[in-house]
């Protein structure tokens, strides 16, 4: 009696990592090209901006399209239909959506009580998120502090080593 569910499932994960594996394949060369694509944009940034001008702003437009992304990935599916059913209609009747503007002194003071009221919350979360990648972080942490020695220091490390082994 269990076996053919055992089978089933068994065979439901065979296909999930099957699948898995191949869209891993599909990305592998996306992100290889969205690495490349990243260094020319930050030298292109660093020439033109300076070295730590330009390391920033990559940093920020990073910032952004995560921030962008976890917007954009944590609204509920339901919510696209609604909105474009909405805009349907007031495109069809010829007028505009009422929140087509800037928002208004109240929705401001709205969404500053929500972040005040969510901060509490979010915050055991943000942490448990930071303790949980921290070995990540620490390795961008030591990989920035490397990349951003001054030349200065390391010539004169090597010079050090050279006219101590003479």
């Amino acid at each position: 009696m269990f076996d053919s569910i055992m089978r089933l499932a068994r065979q439901e994960v065979e296909d999930t990592v099957g699948s898995l594996v191949e869209r891993t394949l599909v990305v592998v060369p996306f992100l290889v090209a969205g690495a490349l694509l990243t260094a020319a944009g930050t030298v292109k940034l660093m020439r033109e901006l300076g070295t730590e001008l330009g390391l920033t702003a990559m940093a920020a437009i990073f910032v952004i399209i995560g921030a962008a992304l976890a917007a954009t990935l944590r609204r509920p599916a339901l919510m696209g239909v609604e909105e474009d059913a909405d805009e349907a209609t007031f495109t069809s009747t010829g007028n505009e959506p009422p929140h087509s503007g800037k928002a208004t002194a109240a929705e401001q003071e709205l969404v500053t009580a929500a972040f005040t009221a969510l901060a509490p919350v979010a915050a055991p979360a943000l942490v448990r998120i930071v303790l949980k990648n921290l070995p990540i972080l620490a390795a961008i942490a030591a990989a920035l502090f490397v990349f951003t020695r001054p030349v200065g220091a390391e010539s004169a490390e090597s010079a050090a080593g050279v006219t101590s082994a003479e």
